[in-house]
C-alpha cells in the first residue's frame, strides 16, 4: 500500500513537490479510514489558509 500526494501551491497547478508514505507504515482497515478523512481534513485546513505559504495537497491511493 502505498499513498502519494502531489504537493501544489496554493490553489494553482504549479507543482511544488510529492509526499510519499511507502510500505513501511502499517495501517489497520479502521485506522486507514480515518487516515484519509485527516488528510481530507488537512486539505481543507491548508486551502483555507490565506497566507504566503498556502499548500494545497492533492492525495492518490495505491494498493498492489
Amino acid at each position: 500500500m502505498k499513498i502519494i500526494g502531489e504537493v501544489h501551491k496554493g490553489n494553482s497547478n504549479s507543482y511544488q513537490g510529492i509526499i510519499f508514505i511507502g510500505d513501511n507504515m502499517l495501517i489497520f482497515a479502521q485506522q486507514f479510514e480515518i487516515f484519509i478523512q485527516l488528510l481530507i481534513k488537512l486539505k481543507i485546513m491548508v486551502n483555507s489558509t490565506i497566507s504566503n505559504y498556502d499548500y494545497s495537497f492533492n492525495f492518490l491511493l495505491h494498493l498492489r
